[in-house]
């Protein structure tokens, strides 16, 4: 079964945000097909479930039709602003 080899689906949490994100692709008319859905829970299932949890969050909130890598750093969200604001600066990173 599905459960069995994705865990997450058994976790409350997970399976409301997968059922909303299945919900948006339903609702973009892209076919929820079985291969699509193995290969996006396959990605998922590469990451802790909190993680996972947080990517289809974000899937569902921006209306994407797939699941994606997070870009931003949780544990330290600053530093990319903070090297930028370092360079506007002329920082020495600046050259």
């Amino acid at each position: 079964t599905k459960e069995k080899a994705f865990p997450f689906l058994t976790n409350p949490s997970f399976k409301k945000i997968w059922d909303a994100w299945l919900e948006v692709r339903k609702k973009m008319k892209v076919p929820n097909t079985e291969p699509a859905l193995r290969l996006a829970l396959n990605k998922l299932s590469k990451y802790p479930l909190e993680i996972a949890v947080e990517m289809v969050e974000k899937s569902v909130e921006r209306g994407w039709r797939g699941i994606f890598e997070l870009k931003e750093n949780k544990s330290n969200p600053k530093s990319t602003k903070q090297a930028g604001i370092n360079w506007l600066k002329g920082g020495s990173d600046a050259k």
